[in-house]
């Protein structure tokens, strides 16, 4: 716990200087509400994202932190627009993928969930989240298990040398028995 409260101290003096340096910056009113979202202060994070441009709104980051402080509230539609709209502004974006996976598999949406999880893997083989999250959902078991295996799979046939997705696989066939 003193570490966390160190690093919580620490960003929110670096973000205090910023702030002095440069009032308008979007960064610093992010990693505002980024420390915000840390302390567990959801209001905190609106009120430094409310500061934000319409523009700076639409950036990666604010938007991920508004889908965030929407699924802390368990407002899981709002969380969804959020996270589709941070892939409409940012399609490269692993981190929306992720967290609209998450949104999907609360709302039961498997199919979408392990598709999102596919695109981030195919983009950043070595992503462990969605690697975990996959392979929790490719557990024996599991309703969907064999689709998940097979998007494993296929991640890691097109990324052989990617030692995450290989230790993975090497996992699922020890819990598989095989």
């Amino acid at each position: 716990v003193g570490s966390e409260m160190c690093i919580r101290d620490s960003t929110m003096s670096a973000a205090g200087d910023a702030l002095r340096l440069d009032p308008q910056s979007p960064r610093v009113r992010e990693m505002l509400a980024f420390a915000a979202l840390f302390r567990g202060d959801v209001a905190g994070v609106g009120n430094e994202l409310d500061q934000l441009s319409p523009a700076a709104r639409r950036g990666e980051a604010a938007g991920l932190l508004a889908g965030t402080t929407r699924l802390m509230r368990m407002e899981l539609p709002q969380a969804r627009t959020a996270f589709a709209a941070v892939l409409q502004e940012h399609p490269n974006s692993i981190a929306g993928r992720l967290w609209l996976a998450r949104v999907a598999r609360m709302q039961g949406q498997p199919v979408e969930a392990e598709q999102l999880l596919g695109e981030a893997l195919r983009a950043a083989p070595g992503n462990i989240e969605a690697a975990s999250m996959l392979a929790a959902a490719a557990l024996p078991g599991q309703p969907r298990a064999a689709e998940a295996r097979a998007i494993l799979q296929a991640a890691q046939a097109a990324a052989p040398a990617q030692f995450s997705l290989a230790q993975t696989m090497a996992n699922l066939h020890i819990r598989g028995g095989e």
